[in-house]
């Protein structure tokens, strides 16, 4: 019996690099149909209001502008400008 014999239940014994990638695998999945979720949400916000950048703002602390603004498929310029109103909310 080599290497590659079934452990009796079907499935080839997995050396544990093949293991990491499938967690890996399965981890990106979970994440990526997160972000799909949170991209869905954000058209709960509006724009116009400036809650994404007032969000933005809030977490600056924790991700890059660049980041979010890619995230909430805003442009920096747009974030900037609203940051540099008299009303403007932010810490």
């Amino acid at each position: 019996f080599g290497k590659n014999s079934f452990t009796g239940n079907g499935r080839p014994l997995q050396t544990n690099m093949e293991k990491e990638l499938s967690r890996v695998k399965a981890e990106l999945r979970n994440i990526t149909m997160e972000r799909d979720i949170l991209k869905k949400a954000i058209s709960i916000f509006s724009k116009s209001d400036g809650k994404i950048y007032e969000f933005m703002s809030n977490y600056l602390d924790k991700f890059s502008v660049e980041r979010m603004c890619k995230v909430f498929e805003v442009s920096k310029t747009s974030y900037y400008r609203w940051l540099s109103k008299p009303n403007a909310v932010w810490k």
